[in-house]
């Protein structure tokens, strides 16, 4: 019995030696394979690091090095620069730096920016001159960490020295890209008739920049990351706005001119004092009271952008500023907006003008600490013009929600609907809704998930935001929705463009590149269109009163400008007004008398009365040309 037991474990020895060699032998073939074995005695589980394969590397956030022979390429780049310094003398000024801006295959309105970067980033860069060491050693110190053209140029516009925030320091300002934007107004052949205007240069670097921030990710944040930079799509435009011609509206994205000059007459109609700041007062006039006076209280508060007043960021309400600044001044707590809305509500006032123009509050620029600045009024504008993009939904949302909360509730919904209600009673131009009715199509319009609240991604996720937004606060707008459900209004309605091809040059037989402007765009194209228009009949006018006063022989004295103006109380016509009390062949001079005393000498000639009739007319005595100016028809 005892050799049985014997005999089995000898069997058993052998056994396990024959196997752990057939292993050894696998292991030592299949070497290079970093495969190891474990032994039969081990749980099972293979815990060796070199069983596991390598992962290779596949986030690059500043670009995959592609080009292994990046070295060589840089020197390449190098070699052809310090040939452009030499022949200048060594040292390059900011209008010869252009030269090493395309060497480096940079968009052209880069230059200044790394012109500044070389030269070690000083306030005024005018007279500053850059050697060949100062932008070798800032040239290779760019390339060495950036391998695509996004992270190139977002690191040559961020400066060496950027404080820390939350740690890290690779984000953008606005500030930093005006250098850019400044290079493009004065190098851009369309833009060369802002030469003589630094005022409308600032304003337009000061739009451009806005909305470039406007229409990044997570806007409400100042500061722009390297992913968010790349989002923007900010270097293409860059290259297609050098790529293209002289005319800069072919581009309809933010470098548009045309846009520009909508955003900022828009602002100026508005600003009526012309200090660069709108109250509430002024800007409830926006395209012609549309919107409700809760909604313009909380644009003007700062709640869909927080609103600046001169730097000072305004994070509280207005009514709790002025509620303060009268207690200070010993004066009573009245909410004359509120009492203003009630006596609106249970009025009974028939002509809409007389209405719209009491919606508005009586409060003051000095009383109201709520101001908007024009780069405010710039988010408001594409906001409420382009309701239906990303950055406009959490605008607007962030205005109805009233307490902050995250959602739209029925009851927020229900302030709302509570002006618009009186609204389209006055108006009577839409359907009046019962709150039941409103709130159930509004409803059935988003499909909210939960069906007693509206979130964020509820609008983002509907297709039928902009009209949501409509019903809510702007009831212009939704007049337009409903007038559109007319088929023949709404082929009226559209606006159509041939693409690529500027507006003054439009050739209709190109049907194949005709586009159909929709939102900001379609908004843009038409106030333009008005605005020129408007602007060619004024200048047609001056023209038409320059060639009556030449035709006549004599050019008005401006002192009889002025005296005539003092008496008629209005001159609707200009220098025509006089014209319509001549028969087709007299003429008229204007003089100054020996005394001082102006005079009108009028010479009628008739065809079938030899003699001249000579009539001298007295300002003095002009009552009965005053009543015939009155009668009159424009």
């Amino acid at each position: 019995m005892d050799n049985n037991l014997l005999v089995e474990k000898i069997e058993n020895e052998l056994n396990e030696k024959t196997e752990g060699e057939v292993y050894r032998d696998q292991f030592e073939e299949n070497d290079e394979s970093n495969i190891t074995i474990a032994k039969k005695f081990d749980s099972g589980v293979d815990i060796s690091v070199e069983s596991k394969p390598t992962i290779p590397r596949f986030y690059f956030p500043k670009g995959c090095p592609l080009n292994k022979n990046i070295k060589k390429e840089i020197d390449e780049q190098l070699n052809k620069i310090e040939t452009l310094f030499k022949n200048n003398g060594n040292y390059l000024n900011e209008q010869e730096f252009w030269q090493v801006t395309e060497e480096c295959k940079l968009p052209r309105y880069i230059s200044s920016t790394l012109f500044k970067k070389a030269g070690g980033e000083p306030d005024d860069i005018s007279q500053l001159k850059v050697t060949y060491e100062g932008f070798k050693k800032v040239w290779i110190e760019l390339k060495k960490n950036n391998f695509d053209m996004d992270s190139l140029i977002f690191s040559i516009l961020k400066p060496m020295n950027r404080e820390k925030y939350r740690g890290k320091e690779d984000y953008l300002l606005q500030e930093d890209f005006f250098i850019v934007i400044n290079d493009v107004v004065q190098y851009h052949p369309g833009l060369e008739f802002l030469s003589n205007m630094p005022i409308f240069q600032n304003r337009y670097i000061e739009t451009v920049i806005s909305r470039l921030f406007y229409s990044k990710p997570r806007n409400w944040n100042e500061r722009m990351t390297l992913n968010e930079f790349r989002k923007v799509k900010f270097t293409d435009k860059l290259i297609n706005l050098q790529d293209e011609d002289d005319d800069i509206n072919v581009n309809r994205d933010i470098f548009s001119y045309k846009h520009f000059y909508v955003i900022y007459c828009k602002f100026w109609e508005l600003d009526k004092d012309h200090d660069m700041k709108i109250n509430r007062n002024e800007l409830a006039k926006y395209d012609q009271f549309s919107m409700t006076p809760i909604m313009i209280d909380r644009v003007i508060e700062g709640y869909g952008k927080v609103t600046s007043n001169d730097g000072e960021v305004l994070k509280s309400g207005w009514r709790d500023k002025i509620e303060d600044y009268k207690l200070n001044n010993n004066q009573l707590k009245t909410d004359n907006f509120s009492s203003l809305q009630e006596e609106l509500r249970n009025s009974n006032i028939k002509n809409k003008n007389m209405i719209l123009s009491n919606i508005t509050k009586n409060y003051n620029k000095e009383d109201d600490p709520n101001i908007m600045l024009y780069k405010d009024f710039i988010w408001f504008i594409l906001s409420a013009e382009d309701k239906g993009t990303t950055q406009a939904i959490e605008y607007w949302f962030r205005c109805l929600d009233l307490d902050g909360d995250g959602v739209i509730s029925i009851f927020e919904i229900e302030q709302f609907w509570i002006e618009q209600y009186q609204r389209m009673i006055e108006w009577r131009t839409v359907d009046i809704w019962s709150f039941n009715d409103f709130l159930c199509y509004l409803l059935d319009m988003i499909q909210p998930e939960n069906k007693n609240i509206i979130t964020l991604a509820d609008l983002k996720r509907s297709k039928n935001t902009v009209l949501f937004f409509d019903m809510l606060f702007d009831i212009k707008k939704y007049e337009m929705h409903l007038r559109c459900m007319d088929p023949l209004f709404r082929e009226a309605n559209e606006v159509w463009i041939v693409e690529g091809i500027s507006s003054d040059n439009i050739n209709i037989d190109e049907e194949e590149k005709k586009i159909k402007l929709e939102g900001w765009e379609k908004f843009a194209e038409r106030t333009y269109e008005q605005l020129a228009y408007e602007e060619m009949q004024a200048q047609q006018y001056q023209l038409s009163c320059q060639n009556y006063q030449i035709q006549k022989g004599k050019l008005v004295d401006t002192s009889y400008r002025h005296r005539r103006n003092s008496i008629l109380e209005e001159d609707p016509f200009g220098p025509e007004i006089i014209d319509d009390f001549l028969e087709d062949d007299e003429e008229y001079s204007i003089y100054s008398g020996e005394e001082g005393e102006e005079e009108m000498n009028f010479a009628s000639l008739n065809q079938n009365n030899s003699n001249i009739i000579n009539r001298n007319s007295n300002f003095d005595n002009y009552k009965d040309i005053e009543e015939k100016t009155k009668n009159l028809k424009i």
